[in-house]
């Protein structure tokens, strides 16, 4: 998936604040309520995709370093 979670959120702030200000229908309003959630959860699932694949390279990078024989200091917690 890709995208800009900010840029969604702010998608999001615009239906809902069409949804308050604009909509003539319970109808409309309903369903851009339902699109400004859409948007949160695709913002919040991409945020939650790339924070647990920088996760998962993180080890991967010092693992290769520690094998190419490069002389570095692992902070705490990262070494476990």
């Amino acid at each position: 998936m890709i995208g800009d979670p900010k840029q969604w959120r702010l998608d999001a702030a615009r239906c809902l604040l069409l949804a308050a200000e604009s909509a003539t229908s319970l109808e409309t309003r309903e369903e851009l309520i339902a699109l400004a959630h859409i948007w949160l959860k695709r913002a919040a699932k991409l945020e939650s995709d790339l924070l647990n694949q920088q996760k998962n390279t993180l080890p991967h990078k010092i693992e290769k370093l520690l094998v190419d024989g490069a002389d570095i200091s692992v902070p705490p917690g990262l070494a476990d």
